[in-house]
C-alpha cells in the first residue's frame, strides 16, 4: 500500500510538471577609484542587466565605519515598463576614515516582465 501511494504521487507530479522559461540577468558594480584618501569622493555605479524586460530590486550595504553615502538610493526597485532590459545606478560615497571598506549588493530580486 505504502509503495502504491508513492508510485501515485511520482506519477501525479509528473503528469503536472510545467515547463519553465528562465531570463538570465547580471549586476556588475564598477568604482571610480580603488583608492581614495580621508576627505575624498568616489563614485561607485552598479548596473543592473537583463535578456528580456524585466523588473527589479536589490539592495546596497556598505562599511558606515569608514565610508558615507552622498547620494543613490540604497534600496532601489524598477518595477518594469514592458521594455527595459538595463539600468546604472550611481551612487556617491566619501571616504570618513582610514582603512578597507566593502560595498555589498543583497537581496536581488528580477522578474521577467514578458513571462509569468
Amino acid at each position: 500500500m505504502k509503495r502504491l501511494k508513492y508510485l501515485l504521487i511520482i506519477i501525479g507530479t509528473l503528469v503536472f510538471a510545467v515547463n519553465v522559461n528562465a531570463a538570465s540577468g547580471s549586476i556588475v558594480v564598477s568604482s571610480s577609484s580603488k583608492t581614495v584618501a580621508v576627505g575624498s569622493t568616489f563614485t561607485v555605479n552598479v548596473k543592473v542587466s537583463c535578456s528580456e524586460a524585466s523588473a527589479w530590486k536589490f539592495g546596497v550595504s556598505y562599511d558606515s565605519a569608514y565610508i558615507s553615502l552622498q547620494s543613490g538610493d540604497v534600496s532601489p526597485a524598477f518595477e518594469g515598463d514592458g521594455s527595459t532590459k538595463s539600468t546604472t545606478y550611481t551612487y556617491k560615497f566619501k571616504a570618513i576614515k582610514a582603512g578597507s571598506a566593502g560595498i555589498r549588493i543583497s537581496g536581488t530580486d528580477f522578474a521577467d516582465w514578458n513571462t509569468d
